[in-house]
């Protein structure tokens, strides 16, 4: 999983997660799944 921020050009900064799942298929790593999530909301 990969926590962070995005920052573009005079937008807000939004919190993002990301999860993906590698996969070795002869010899070659494969992105098999990917989900990217943008945290949009502030409850705390």
């Amino acid at each position: 999983m990969v926590v962070g921020q995005l920052k573009a050009d005079e937008d807000p900064i939004m919190g993002f997660h990301q999860m993906f799942l590698l996969k070795n298929i002869n010899d070659a790593w494969v992105c098999t799944n990917d989900m990217f999530r943008l945290a949009l909301h502030n409850f705390g």
